[in-house]
């Protein structure tokens, strides 16, 4: 009787550590992609302040040098390209840890 007290005890013992580990994993990549939508979050606004700035230098001030200084680790550019009297903008937004990419892109 001894013998399956042990045994019984050692299996329910695995069992409540192999949930628990399957937890674990769960938690760990839901974790993951809340990090993930988070720079996501960054680098969508760094491209907004971009063409935000652009903008500006266009309607407000012209001295305005785009895109903006950012201290969040993130980084921005602006691409301009004129076809036929149209003008595209594509502001890029991107943080320099996690390597994510937003983008806007406006006609003008």
């Amino acid at each position: 009787m001894k013998g399956q007290g042990v045994f019984i005890t050692l299996v329910i013992l695995m069992v409540v550590s192999s949930i628990v580990l399957i937890w674990s994993i769960v938690l760990v990549e839901r974790l993951h992609l809340i990090a993930q939508a988070s720079e996501a979050v960054k680098a969508l606004y760094a491209a907004d302040s971009a063409l935000d700035c652009k903008f500006y230098k266009i309607y407000i001030d012209n001295s305005e040098t785009c895109p903006p200084i950012l201290t969040n680790n993130t980084k921005a550019k602006i691409n301009e390209v004129s076809v036929g009297g149209e003008t595209t903008f594509q502001a890029i937004g991107w943080t320099t840890t996690t390597q994510i990419y937003r983008s806007f892109e406006t006609n003008f």
